[in-house]
């Protein structure tokens, strides 16, 4: 599956899926889920993610992801 970093109706960043293979000129991450957006304590996991570098961002489906590099 391929994300997208898209805005949301508030003007805020998000992933959205795209239909389409992957490109190996995009980079070397993968999304990994790390919970869902209405799960209690997601704001300390999303935190914790984003204080030790990596980019976090709710995706279409109410999920949260980190851009993890694979390589």
């Amino acid at each position: 599956m391929v994300y997208e970093v898209s805005m949301d109706k508030n003007n805020k960043p998000c992933l959205k899926k795209v239909d389409r293979p992957y490109l190996r000129s995009e980079g070397r991450g993968v999304w990994v889920e790390i919970g869902r957006a209405d799960h209690v304590g997601i704001e300390k996991f999303v935190a914790i993610n984003r204080k030790n570098g990596l980019l976090v961002l709710p995706d279409e489906d109410g999920f949260y992801r980190a851009l993890v590099l694979t390589e």
